[in-house]
């Protein structure tokens, strides 16, 4: 697939309408005579929406919904961690969008590339598309190489091992290394096109997008609408059918950036909230929840160790159904 030319979306249909009047010498009765298709030009005639096999239609999923009621099918995440502790929170699944939040250096990437590893770990069908902005895959990698390791990452970075050190990390790089064809790195540009593009072709089930704020839409400039178009993609993105993971910045008063665009389009949204001045204890605070119960997490960063620990849950259920709107009072979500 090429993608030199990043200037036009080749899946976006115009809203230009000075085109759509008939052509000067065709009078009205002609027009009635010939039919309305005779005139209209190609982007209003054709319900291609410019992609091969992909026919813009309505949905058709009724079927597929009256079978969830008969055979009580419930919104299923993946499992993040081992069960019974306290990461499953962390609400990730298949036609959703997930938003976590946090200051620089809380620790975003670092907990989402654990969260990811370790489901692709768990689930030797799923496939993911890491798209990072500012981090090299090799460092991506070398993290969660100490971490399985448990050979602190400066170790691991500067590939100066001790004792047994070395034989611990090479160990590690082996169980990832089968991952490759199931974990997939985007390249620079990073846009929005490229991204839905490459989702696609490899049929990932889990989009990262790290961090939304870097991503662009192509002929967007202004950046308020530049992170709404990124959400109205991601969206669209999901809705195809993978996981989507957005990581976001925040505001110096703890908010995300252009906050109505990013909280209102998603499914879950989740803050990371430092508890002490070095940043080992942190809350993982959960702002929204579509499909679940809003759940925090009690959060331990081993730095050293690039690893994210959270306790066992004092019981571990699953949430009653519709927990979520049990406090709604009928107004705003926020």
């Amino acid at each position: 697939m090429n993608y030199a030319n990043d200037s036009a979306d080749p899946w976006r249909v115009t809203s230009d309408t000075s085109s759509f009047a008939p052509p000067p010498e065709a009078s009205p009765p002609e027009i009635a005579a010939k039919g309305m298709q005779d005139w209209r030009p190609d982007e209003l005639r054709d319900t291609s929406d410019k992609r091969p096999g992909h026919a813009v239609k309505p949905w058709d999923g009724w079927a597929d919904w009256q079978r969830s009621l008969q055979e009580q099918d419930r919104q299923s995440f993946f499992r993040v961690a081992a069960s019974g502790n306290q990461l499953n929170r962390f609400r990730i699944a298949k036609g959703r969008m997930t938003v976590l939040g946090g200051q620089q250096g809380t620790g975003k990437t670092l907990l989402t590339m654990q969260l990811l590893f370790n489901i692709v770990m768990e689930y030797p069908e799923i496939s993911v598309l890491v798209a990072n902005c500012e981090m090299d895959p090799g460092e991506l990698l070398d993290r969660n190489v100490a971490r399985l390791a448990e050979v602190p990452y400066a170790v691991v970075r500067d590939r100066r091992y001790r004792g047994g050190q070395r034989q611990r990390v090479l160990d590690a790089a082996g169980e990832i290394m089968p991952l490759k064809e199931r974990v997939s790195f985007m390249q620079p540009p990073f846009s929005m096109e490229r991204l839905k593009a490459l989702a696609e072709r490899i049929e990932a089930d889990i989009v990262c997008i790290d961090y939304l704020q870097r991503f662009r839409v192509s002929g967007v400039t202004d950046f308020r609408m530049q992170v709404s178009d990124v959400m109205s993609e991601a969206r669209e993105l999901a809705m195809r059918g993978p996981a989507v993971v957005l990581l976001s910045a925040l505001s110096r008063q703890g908010e995300f950036r252009e906050s109505s665009e990013v909280e209102f389009a998603c499914d879950y949204a989740y803050k990371l909230v430092p508890q002490n001045e070095d940043g080992t204890e942190i809350k993982c605070e959960c702002h929204k929840a579509r499909n679940a119960a809003k759940e925090n997490i009690d959060l331990t960063c081993n730095h050293s160790m690039q690893e994210f620990l959270a306790p066992a849950e004092d019981q571990f259920d699953e949430p009653e159904p519709h927990t979520e709107f049990a406090a709604w009072d009928g107004g705003s979500e926020f």
